[in-house]
């Protein structure tokens, strides 16, 4: 409510300025670690007799509209590059992972917390080097969390002092945001966050407008990744509903993962070790990961689209063979014991290389196999 009276505040002075033919700017004084709150005569002191040169030096923020810049100028811009936090699998920003419950993904995050505090080899196909991380296991008990380290302490992971655990945070109204906002400053060599799950420190939603709280619970995380150049990582659900497409089944609206930098999907069927981690991003290159649950540990084992895809191919042949009539995504899913979502892009491998094909509505039938015509219809006077 405090944040929201002030900004009430501050867009009435910018409105009475700007009607006065001034154009606004908002200056951010910056907080050192260790102090709630700056004001002018804080930052004369700190600064002495170069306080105005520090003061001038300061971004200033446009209050009415931001300032813009050339094609031309972008170009020459000398911007730092996208830092990889994992190298090719992990960027600093925000990265949403979701997935049904009890398929893994608290086993998946604990393992990329230890694995990065170590350094080296993460999931076998990664790298990273040693950095301190943050877990907030808000779903988990200390037992539970020692009795998973020591599976993973003996399968030789390092586990060390570079990985932090909390049980309990926060929520956003609560003071949660500025708390972890707190704990980067005074642990700047801090590279990732990650919250299980998101459930536990978003605002707890109204109902009045779906899309903007989802929207609003992510962007501020985002936020926070951004100013202090780490990785955020929270953990998410999978809807009820089916779909052809993995990242359809987010629960919540797409400003979910709309807003988010990346976004995981893990699926694994129910009494297997085989999985899919499915990846999208604006900085991670998509892919499709087969992964195997072993015992505790994951492990990549390669591009799921090369790995399952002579055994996914054979079923999905064999289930098109046996069918009376052209079969949807969802209904092959079914009939062969996949998540709906999973087969898609298989789907449209297969097309490409002749193998089956594809019919208005969006079904398939055997290659070999031609859909049974309609009978013709007669006439008679």
């Amino acid at each position: 409510m405090y944040k929201k009276q002030v900004q009430s505040a501050l867009n009435a002075l910018r409105d009475g300025l700007v009607r006065l033919g001034a154009t606004p700017y908002r200056i951010d004084l910056p907080r050192p670690a260790g102090m709630s709150k700056v004001g002018a005569d804080d930052f004369i002191v700190m600064h002495g007799k170069k306080a105005k040169q520090k003061f001038e030096e300061l971004e200033r923020i446009p209050l009415l509209m931001p300032d813009a810049i050339t094609g031309a100028a972008l170009l020459k811009k000398k911007l730092p590059p996208k830092r990889w936090v994992i190298e090719g699998f992990l960027a600093e920003g925000f990265t949403l992972l979701a997935g049904k419950p009890k398929v893994g993904k608290s086993f998946l995050i604990l393992q990329i917390v230890t694995a990065l505090a170590a350094g080296g080899k993460i999931l076998k196909d990664y790298y990273s080097n040693p950095c301190e991380t943050v877990y907030l296991a808000l779903e988990d008990t200390p037992l539970r969390l020692k009795t998973r380290l020591e599976k993973m302490k003996k399968a030789g992971v390092d586990i060390n002092d570079r990985s932090k655990f909390f049980y309990k945070w926060n929520r956003v109204e609560e003071g949660g945001l500025i708390a972890i906002e707190r704990f980067l400053e005074q642990n700047p060599k801090c590279r990732a966050i990650f919250i299980d799950t998101l459930a536990k420190v978003r605002s707890l939603p109204t109902g009045n407008n779906t899309y903007y709280e989802d929207y609003a619970a992510i962007s501020t995380l985002k936020e926070i990744a951004d100013k202090f150049g780490v990785a955020i990582v929270v953990v998410h659900h999978l809807r009820k509903q089916a779909s052809d497409d993995p990242f359809d089944l987010i629960s919540g609206s797409t400003g979910i993962s709309g807003s988010a930098d990346t976004n995981m999907v893990l699926i694994r069927d129910r009494g297997t070790d085989d999985a899919v981690l499915h990846i999208t991003g604006r900085d991670v290159a998509e892919c499709e990961l087969a992964m195997k649950f072993d015992d505790g540990i994951w492990e990549v084992i390669g591009d799921a689209t090369v790995v399952y895809a002579t055994r996914i191919r054979q079923e999905i042949l064999a289930a098109l063979k046996e069918a009376d009539a052209p079969l949807g995504p969802t209904e092959i899913a079914r009939e062969i014991g996949k998540p709906p979502g999973s087969l898609p892009k298989t789907l449209k491998r297969m097309v490409q290389d002749g193998l089956i094909q594809r019919h208005e509505g969006g079904k398939y039938s055997s290659a070999q196999k031609p859909p049974k015509p309609e009978k013709e219809k007669r006439y008679t006077r």
